[in-house]
């Protein structure tokens, strides 16, 4: 008759719960050593869906974004919320027409922008296009 332990298990039962603790944890360091250096991947290939009706493949969404930001100068220095135009507005990253113009209105309903974190409450404005504004932006002339 194989020994029982005082709790139940067979020896058989800690050895083989053993084994899966062991392969467990060694699957876990393999993954973390995947995190930290993952395999090289070849860049995805565009789908027939991605293609342009002449059948030339229309350029990547990222590519399309660095080339529209591109072609946009950055304001010379920090932009003043309070005082900026609506071309001014506009020459900060990820601002268009209709953000400035809802910039503006915003400005307008509820006066002087008391900070630059202010302008999180403009619809369209998250934390994330705040972030690509906020070394061009300042909350001065109030």
């Amino acid at each position: 008759m194989t020994p029982v332990p005082s709790h139940g298990q067979t020896i058989r039962a800690r050895q083989a719960l053993l084994l899966l603790l062991l392969a467990s944890l060694l699957g876990l360091r393999a993954g973390y050593l995947q995190i930290l250096d993952p395999p090289e991947c070849p860049p995805p290939q565009m789908e027939d869906a991605e293609k342009g009706a002449s059948g030339k493949t229309a350029p990547a969404r990222a590519e399309r974004t660095e080339a529209r930001s591109a072609r946009k100068p950055l304001p010379a220095g920090p932009l003043d919320l309070n005082r900026a135009s609506r071309e001014e507005l506009m020459s900060l990253p990820g601002i268009g027409p209709v953000l400035a113009e809802r910039i503006l209105a915003f400005r307008k309903e509820n006066g002087p922008f008391p900070d630059i974190f202010a302008i999180k409450q403009v619809p369209g404005i998250g934390e994330k296009r705040f972030e690509r504004i906020r070394p061009w932006i300042e909350a001065r002339g109030r």
